[in-house]
């Protein structure tokens, strides 16, 4: 969609009016090539509006109808009423559908008619996701086959550590998240700290919805993970409390430092109860800056013991509990 297209569809003023305009200015790119037109999605196409104003179907969209080679037959002619209905269902009275048609622009139609088919080009997997009824889980597995994912994750914390990290490390850590945790909040959460994706206030700052950058807890240095979770002091103390109460617990001596927190990653055995109490406090001191509250330690000490306490309840009904006790010895 065109950014001027934008004022259409949303309010002028607002958070995701500014979000989509943004996008829209800096992505909108007119189609000329033949497998770009076919692939093109037809509603909120600013190339393809009726009395100047972008399409949406919602008949369409509910039979999965979404792009220009929806409409065309033998990859250059433009279907009949009758072809159409064949192909997709009867869902579309005569008006809509040739609506619809006459909306194609004339050059899109004549270079889908006049030129050779290239439609061998490969699709995006999140173009043929629309078209097909496979799972999310497929979807995700084929994104993480993607390197340059992981090499964008890999730069992020480079530049936040200021140091070099191998790819091996990245890959590991998304192995571990389904086995440092059996809650799919904490899970989740960490995934999107993995992929730097939580929200702080220099983010929050930049998209003019808070005041300033500075961070919840203390108001003076800016907002930024690392110094969210363990620069500032606030975080810090509630670190030291953790720390000094897992050495009493367990009777050892534990030394934490950012890398091995922000990445939950303590302990190198996975199923060490450490890397689940360092998510449970890492999601404990994000939940408390969104909620604007300081975050209490003997409050975090009830939500760690609760996840024990459940994990144990689980650990029973599977009847693995000799491998919740050995993950959680000491507690």
């Amino acid at each position: 969609m065109h950014s001027k297209d934008v004022i259409h569809f949303l309010p002028k003023k607002g958070f995701w009016y500014d979000v989509l305009y943004s996008w829209s200015l800096h992505n909108f790119t007119p189609k000329t090539k033949k497998y770009e037109i076919m692939n093109s999605i037809i509603w909120y196409n600013s190339e393809i509006t009726v009395m100047g104003k972008p399409l949406v179907s919602k008949k369409c969209i509910e039979h999965n109808v979404f792009y220009v080679g929806d409409f065309i037959k033998n990859e250059r002619y433009v279907m009949t009423y009758e072809e159409f209905n064949e192909k997709h269902g009867r869902f579309l009275d005569f008006l809509e559908f040739y609506g619809i048609i006459m909306a194609i622009p004339a050059t899109m139609k004549n270079t889908i008619r006049s030129t050779e088919s290239d439609m061998d080009i490969p699709i995006s997997n999140y173009q043929r996701m629309f078209q097909t009824c496979l799972s999310s889980r497929y979807y995700y597995n084929e994104s993480i086959k993607n390197e340059n994912v992981l090499q964008k994750v890999k730069t992020r914390w480079e530049n936040t550590f200021e140091l070099t990290m191998e790819s091996k490390f990245f890959s590991k850590l998304y192995t571990r998240i389904k086995v440092i945790t059996l809650s799919t909040k904490l899970r989740s959460f960490l995934y999107s700290l993995l992929h730097q994706a939580t929200v702080t206030n220099v983010q929050l700052f930049k998209w003019k919805i808070k005041p300033t950058d500075k961070c919840t807890f203390c108001n003076v240095e800016s907002e930024s993970i690392l110094h969210l979770f363990w620069e500032c002091q606030t975080a810090r103390h509630i670190w030291n409390c953790v720390i000094q109460w897992y050495n009493q617990k367990t009777g050892q001596t534990v030394h934490l430092n950012s890398k091995k927190v922000l990445f939950c990653n303590p302990h190198s055995n996975a199923l060490h109860c450490l890397n689940t109490i360092c998510l449970i406090t890492l999601q404990y001191i994000y939940a408390s800056r969104c909620l604007g509250h300081f975050p209490n330690f003997g409050h975090l000490r009830s939500k760690i013991l609760d996840a024990q306490s459940l994990e144990k309840y689980i650990a029973v009904k599977n009847e693995k509990l000799k491998k919740h006790e050995l993950k959680w010895k000491g507690f």
